[in-house]
């Protein structure tokens, strides 16, 4: 994993979309976040390619991300804070 990789993280709770669906069907089509989705990694913004519904599987949500020009830091994990929903979380990812 380095700058300008393409990340895509899966996980539920993004908040209100775009679009509504019929309760436990799949969306078939992507419907993106209402409110901004934020991405940083070592402090650093990403940039959010999307961020909604994934369009195979109810109930599942999407982020894709490009990573920024970071440096790793000493134990070579970045660290990664995303916010949407109006939740934030943060991650430490291992470096390869």
């Amino acid at each position: 994993m380095g700058p300008g990789d393409v990340l895509t993280f899966y996980l539920t709770g993004i908040g209100a979309i775009s679009k509504t669906f019929p309760d436990g069907a799949a969306p078939g089509v992507a419907a993106s976040a209402s409110a901004p989705v934020s991405v940083t990694v070592q402090g650093m913004a990403a940039t959010v390619l999307y961020a909604g519904v994934q369009p195979q599987y109810p109930g599942l949500d999407q982020i894709t991300i490009q990573l920024p020009a970071y440096t790793a830091n000493p134990n070579n994990a970045a660290n990664l804070s995303i916010s949407a929903g109006g939740q934030t979380v943060n991650y430490s990812l291992p470096s390869r």
